[in-house]
């Protein structure tokens, strides 16, 4: 298999690594220890690549559960995932969906050759035996730096927030984004994930300057999640533009507001919302 991961330097402690279909994963490293956050689709050699970037004792830890998160996981024995998110690892594991899943990003990845992958362009399917429980509030002291996981449901049931505290830096993942999916069966009601984000925001609130996110190399603000709260509002409202989103599977959801996966909302602010019409409210 060959390697098509990248990284950049966020801070001296904090690498971003882009895998394959664009899928971003975090390195952090401290004094003693390194922790990675996320381990991709599985396609390449993703244990190499960060043993390029780092010779310390590795912690593996994801935000979630899903195909493009916690594929590459096999490469490292044990490694942490929110037990609400373990049925996800399972289904998510199904060789046809991951082949389907790389496939669909050939073309946003830039990446011709996705197109045509099998099953043997992948790392084998993750072994859910190895998993440990990763709950609210666990932290990793990796020596002088520190990694906090806190939850914040709703794109899975199982949904981690990173707070990197030294570096004044929130890594929402997927839970709160540009486009944050909750239309999916087992996703709760918008008036539920409102909740969340803002019991997170308020716990959260002046311990950091700068939003990370798993899709993109995008730096947010606080902004991103004032705006997806604002979201929220105006969907329990009944004022959002419901704009037509279709799904991977063909499936049509709303959206809060118009936008195009390139660059994102059309008027310009940050976050957006993809939801289902039958989970409003709870």
């Amino acid at each position: 298999m060959k390697s098509r991961f990248k990284s950049r330097k966020i801070t001296e402690n904090l690498t971003r690594i882009i895998g394959a279909t664009g899928e971003c994963m975090y390195l952090a490293v401290g004094n003693e220890r390194a922790l990675l956050v996320d381990t991709g689709t599985g396609i390449g050699d993703l244990k190499g690549f960060v043993g390029t970037l780092t010779d310390k004792p590795l912690t593996v830890a994801m935000t979630h559960g899903h195909v493009d998160h916690v594929q590459g996981v096999s490469q490292f024995g044990e490694y942490y995932l929110n037990q609400k998110d373990l049925f996800l690892l399972d289904s998510n594991s199904d060789m046809q969906i991951r082949i389907n899943y790389a496939r669909l990003m050939a073309v946003p990845a830039r990446n011709p050759n996705l197109a045509y992958i099998e099953s043997d362009g992948f790392q084998p399917k993750a072994d859910p035996e190895k998993s440990r429980d990763i709950p609210d509030g666990t932290v990793f002291n990796l020596g002088g730096y520190t990694t906090e996981f806190h939850a914040l449901p709703g794109h899975t049931p199982g949904s981690m927030a990173v707070l990197f505290p030294e570096d004044r830096i929130l890594l929402t993942g997927d839970a709160c984004c540009g486009t944050t999916l909750l239309y999916f069966e087992y996703c709760p009601s918008i008036e539920e994930y409102k909740e969340a984000l803002t019991a997170l925001r308020a716990m959260l609130s002046g311990k950091f300057d700068r939003i990370l996110v798993s899709h993109g190399g995008h730096v947010f603000t606080e902004e991103l999640l004032d705006s997806v709260l604002e979201c929220c509002d105006e969907i329990m409202a009944g004022t959002d533009e419901a704009f037509p989103m279709r799904g991977p599977d063909g499936t049509e959801n709303p959206c809060a507001h118009s936008m195009d996966f390139i660059h994102g909302r059309l008027d310009g602010k940050p976050g957006n919302i993809v939801y289902s019409r039958n989970r409003i409210f709870r």
